[in-house]
């Protein structure tokens, strides 16, 4: 994928989310919205724009709307049903979120140099 991808990012720590938005407009990418709780992101990838070929999703999303500790994992699978055509990338503390296409550890060091780059690759 060339530069422009349009991206949507699921984090519910509202300064990382614009850490990551930040990493991607930096690196040419377009952010195209955002959610902070498994019920924003659901709804969202049930209406995603056809232009948006990827997603951050936060491995670890902490949703109090929602104690059963699969948000992540929850909203990748709604994303697959939904718009099966975004690819995403699973950003967690470990490095792997279960069904993510492509998996990055959530650090500073990684969102600052790897993440632009990815998405650049998928």
């Amino acid at each position: 994928m060339a530069k422009n991808a349009e991206v949507f990012i699921v984090e519910d720590d509202r300064p990382l989310s614009d850490t990551i938005a930040w990493v991607l407009q930096d690196g040419g990418h377009h952010v195209a919205g955002r959610a902070f709780t498994r019920a924003q992101a659901i709804e969202a990838a049930a209406n995603l724009p056809k232009e948006v070929t990827v997603a951050t999703v936060d491995g670890n999303l902490d949703d109090p709307e929602d104690l059963s500790g699969d948000d992540g994992k929850a909203v990748i699978t709604e994303f697959k049903l939904k718009a099966p055509t975004v690819k995403i990338i699973g950003l967690s503390g470990t490095g792997t979120v279960e069904g993510a296409d492509v998996n990055l550890e959530k650090s500073h060091e990684v969102l600052l140099y790897k993440l632009a780059a990815t998405v650049d690759q998928l």
